[in-house]
């Protein structure tokens, strides 16, 4: 009988996962002195087509990716028993390591690769949460590899190294990890707070979840609740489309291929305010992931703003979030961005925790990130 290790492997592509999650399961297997122990994480080999791993011995085995640790082996000959489980429950009363593993799932990038617990994202550089290594858990080797490693995954992407570094509110890291990392030269930029709140308890738009038809140009049509400004069509759709990116980023993103690709890497609504005449008055962005909802992308026209559309939008994502069975919602916003933070405070968001982007050297060029919500 062997010892679950270690996998040698220790970067796992899990990009695949993003719209085909692979299961996850509990093994209990059987340590070499009689006790028993349970390993919990991702079916690495499930639905794969590829051939069964083996372990130290040549045996049949089981790879088992944590949630916070490294890929794990764990041998035929020690499995007493293996059963799949849901996802971890995650509330807002969770950790900041739980509530952005959920987040990533909701901006992932175009791709992820797992070292360890750190999630490595990517996509073409637009955004700094789709483009930057989430560190949180254990990455399974030494820092200095672990920071070689990230350094050669965004190098042979193109892009510079970034990490995603979650913090408590009051800027300290429990972990130890940011004081060493900026102990080697690097860089904090873009402190950014994480707003949570429970949907059960806020009074929303009624939504039913359906869209209704329209000729808007917006798939799935449109529908006005209660709260939208008399004059002001509501559409919804499945994708991003020209108006939508018309605000977003002032209009810049319409023409990033980038941009359309990180947005349209999970299924997302896009939310689409419009005046009688045409023009587009406020966008948003909803994803819902398990029971929890993300919502983002808030953009309100100039010639639109000191309306309260930042604050109509708001509402509108989390009803269209709530009616999809959403029972929790997060956000995130820049620490600096007090206009932002006034309004999800009316809204019923509260700070759960802050991360912010660490950058080799003293004058890292800013990674970009979300545009400020009116």
């Amino acid at each position: 009988m062997t010892d679950p290790v270690a996998d040698v492997d220790r970067l796992v592509d899990v990009t695949e996962d993003l719209r085909h999650p692979r299961p996850r399961l509990v093994v209990r297997h059987r340590r070499p002195d009689g006790s028993v122990a349970d390993v919990v994480g991702l079916d690495v080999d499930s639905c794969r087509g590829r051939p069964g791993p083996v372990g130290r011995h040549g045996s049949p085995a089981v790879r088992v990716l944590p949630d916070d640790g490294p890929l794990v082996v764990v041998p035929a000959d020690a499995i007493a028993a293996t059963r799949v489980v849901p996802p971890r429950a995650v509330r807002p009363v969770s950790s900041p390591a739980a509530i952005e593993r959920i987040a990533a799932r909701g901006w992932p990038g175009v791709e992820q690769t797992r070292l360890g617990g750190w999630l490595l994202r990517a996509g073409g550089g637009w955004t700094g949460r789709a483009n930057s290594a989430l560190t949180v858990g254990d990455p399974g080797v030494p820092l200095e590899e672990a920071l070689d490693a990230v350094r050669a995954f965004y190098r042979d992407r193109g892009l510079t190294a970034r990490l995603h570094v979650p913090l408590e509110l009051d800027g300290s890291d429990p972990s130890g990890l940011d004081p060493d990392l900026r102990g080697r030269g690097w860089r904090p930029v873009d402190e950014t707070l994480v707003l949570v709140t429970d949907l059960r308890r806020l009074a929303l738009p009624e939504d039913d979840g359906s869209d209704g038809g329209s000729d808007d140009g917006c798939s799935g049509g449109s529908a006005t609740p209660g709260d939208v400004p008399p004059g002001l069509e509501v559409g919804w759709a499945d994708e991003p489309d020209s108006a939508w990116f018309s605000l977003t980023r002032g209009g810049s993103a319409a023409d990033d291929p980038a941009a359309a690709a990180v947005l349209r890497a999970v299924p997302a609504r896009y939310l689409t305010l419009r005046r009688p005449r045409g023009d587009v008055a406020a966008v948003g962005r909803v994803v819902v992931t398990d029971d929890w909802c993300g919502i983002g992308g808030i953009e309100v026209a100039p010639s639109a703003r000191r309306a309260g559309l930042g604050r109509v939008v708001t509402g509108l994502l989390l009803g269209r979030a709530r009616a999809a069975g959403a029972r929790f919602a997060y956000l995130q916003t820049l620490r600096a961005n007090t206009a932002a933070l006034a309004l999800y405070d009316a809204a019923g968001f509260t700070p759960h925790h802050a991360y912010h982007y660490l950058a080799e050297g003293p004058d890292p060029d800013r990674p970009v990130t979300s545009p400020p919500v009116s």
